[in-house]
C-alpha cells in the first residue's frame, strides 16, 4: 500500500551537478559504468531543512577510473575501505581517504561489497579473476590480519565451498552469524550456518511463496541488510515493481526465507538503494522508474511499518536513479547519491539528512555522474562512483 506524502519538499539549487543471467564469466558482473544490470538516463533535487554540509574535497580514486567504485565502506574517521569494479581491486585508508594502498594483493578483483560481520571481521564479496586466487567470491579479513577464503564459484557439490553463481552481489551476516550471499546477475542465494565453512548450492526458490505446495517465487535481491529482526533485501527487476523484502513468518520458513512486500504499483523497476537509520524501524528504498526512458524517473520511498506501506518522498524534476542511500550508526545523519537526467552531463547529486530522512538537502556541489556507493560514520561520509570520490562531513 502506497501513502503519497509531502513529507520531503526539495527545491532546485544552483547545482550542475538489471540483468539475468548464471555462469562464471566476467561478462556477468555488469561493469560498465553503471551498476550491474541498470538501465538508466539521470536528475535534480533538493531539499528544504534536511541539515548540511562542511563542504566536499574531492579525493584520489583508487580504482582510478578503471572501474567504478562498487562497494564503499568505513570503519572510522580515520580507516576506510573501498572495492572496485572491472579486475581494479581492493584499497584501504587509514588516513581518511587521503593516500590508499593495496587492501588485497589480487590484480583481478572484483568487489561489489565489503562489510563486517557480527565478530567485526571484514567481508569482501565479488569475483577473483587473478590465477592465484582464481574463483574466489566471498573472503574474509580476520582479527590477525589474515585473509580466510570462504567461497568458490563451482560446481563440485561435495566440496561444501563451491556454488554455480557467477559473482557475488552481497554478503551479510545475520545477527546470530550465519552468512548470506547473493548473486549480483541473478536471484540465486547461498548460505552457511558453522561460519563459512560449508555452504549450500545456490538456491534461488527461497521466497515464501515456495514454502507452500503449488507456490512459486524467483526474485533478484539487489541490496541486502540485517537487523536483529532478521534478513531485509530490496530488489526485483526493471519489469516489476520495486520489492522489499522481510523475514518470512511462514510456519516452515527457515532464518533465509523472505517474504516479497511492493513497495508501489506506480513504478516499476529494481530497488538499488535499501537503508534503516534505527535497526528496521523505518526503512528507504530507492531506485528509478524503467517505465520512464525519456524523462528523469528517480524514486525514494519510506516505510515505518516493516513495508506493509511507503511514503513516496518527492524528489526534484532531474533526479533520474537513487543509487544508494547510508545513515550514521545514530541514524541521524544520512546521504543519498545518484545521477540526473536529462542530459546526462547534468551530472550527478547528493542529499543530506540530520533529521533520519525526513527531511533532506542537496549538496551545493559540480558532481559527476555515475555516483554508486555513500558511506556514512559519525559526521563523516564519502561518496564514490566511475572515477570518482569525495569526502565531507555534517
Amino acid at each position: 500500500m502506497l501513502r503519497s506524502s509531502p513529507i520531503l519538499f526539495l527545491v532546485t539549487m544552483p547545482l550542475l551537478a538489471g540483468c539475468l543471467g548464471s555462469g562464471g564469466g566476467k561478462d556477468d558482473t555488469g561493469d560498465s559504468g553503471t551498476a550491474p544490470g541498470e538501465d538508466t538516463g539521470g536528475g535534480d533535487g533538493g531539499g528544504d531543512g534536511g541539515g548540511g554540509t562542511d563542504g566536499l574535497t574531492e579525493l584520489s580514486d583508487p580504482c582510478e577510473g578503471i572501474g567504478p567504485i562498487y562497494a564503499l565502506h568505513i570503519d572510522s574517521a580515520e580507516e576506510a575501505w573501498i572495492g572496485c569494479g572491472n579486475g581494479a581491486g581492493l584499497w584501504t585508508s587509514r588516513d581518511r581517504g587521503d593516500s590508499w594502498s593495496a587492501g588485497h594483493p589480487s590484480e583481478d578483483l572484483y568487489v561489489f561489497d565489503i562489510r563486517r560481520d557480527t565478530e567485526g571481521r571484514l567481508l569482501v564479496c565479488g569475483h577473483d579473476y587473478d590465477p592465484t586466487y582464481e574463483n574466489v567470491l566471498v573472503r574474509r579479513l580476520g582479527s590477525d590480519g589474515e585473509w580466510e577464503e570462504l567461497l568458490w564459484y563451482g560446481t563440485d557439490a561435495d566440496a561444501g565451498n563451491q556454488v554455480s553463481m557467477s559473482n557475488c552481489g552481497q554478503a551479510v551476516a545475520d545477527a546470530s552469524g550465519n552468512l548470506l550471499v547473493m548473486s549480483n546477475t541473478i536471484g540465486d542465494m547461498a548460505r552457511s550456518t558453522d561460519d563459512g565453512r560449508r555452504w549450500t548450492a545456490a538456491d534461488r526458490y527461497w521466497e515464501e511463496a515456495n514454502l507452500d505446495d503449488g507456490g512459486y517465487g524467483a526474485y533478484q535481491l539487489m541490496r541486502v541488510e540485517a537487523t536483529s529482526a532478521g534478513i531485509f533485501a530490496s530488489g526485483s527487476t526493471i519489469s516489476q515493481p520495486p520489492f522489499f523484502f522481510t523475514p518470512s513468518s511462514h510456519p516452515d520458513a527457515d532464518w533465509y526465507n523472505l517474504k516479497v512486500n511492493t513497495v508501489s504499483e506506480d513504478v516499476t523497476g529494481e530497488g538499488w538503494a535499501l537503508a534503516t537509520p534505527d535497526e528496521g524501524r523505518s526503512w528507504f528504498v530507492g531506485g528509478r522508474d524503467q517505465s520512464s526512458s525519456s524523462a528523469a524517473s528517480g524514486f525514494l520511498f519510506r516505510s515505518d511499518d516493516d513495508g506493509s506501506t511507503w511514503e513516496s518522498m518527492v524528489l526534484g524534476d532531474e533526479i533520474d536513479i537513487v543509487r544508494d542511500v547510508a545513515f550514521s550508526a545514530d541514524g541521524n545523519l544520512g546521504i543519498a547519491v545518484g545521477d540526473r537526467y536529462p542530459p546526462a552531463s547534468l551530472g550527478g547529486f547528493a542529499l543530506v539528512t540530520s533529521d533520519g530522512g525526513l527531511t533532506w538537502t542537496e549538496l551545493n556541489e559540480d558532481l559527476p555522474e555515475n555516483l554508486q556507493r555513500a558511506a556514512v560514520e559519525g559526521t563523516t561520509w564519502m561518496i564514490g562512483g566511475d572515477g570518482y570520490l569525495a569526502r565531507g562531513s555534517f
